[in-house]
């Protein structure tokens, strides 16, 4: 489980995730504005994230049953 949020919004983020049951859960933090930034940043940022995204969707939290969806 994985949450992907942009840095101006990762505290609310993080609020949510805990009024949800989940202060436990992993948080990739973007650059905000994402939208603005040139193609090649782009590209390079998710070349650099995306091992972190697969993994993080596909590991359980500890201490906590995967429900189903």
């Amino acid at each position: 489980m994985l949450a992907v949020v942009t840095s101006e919004f990762e505290s609310l983020g993080k609020a949510c995730a805990r009024g949800r049951g989940y202060p436990d859960i992993p948080f990739l933090i973007l650059p905000h504005p994402f939208e603005t930034l040139p193609p090649e940043v782009a590209r390079r940022l998710a070349d650099e994230t995306f091992a972190k995204v697969v993994n993080g969707l596909t590991t359980p939290l500890k201490n906590r049953p995967v429900q189903p969806a």
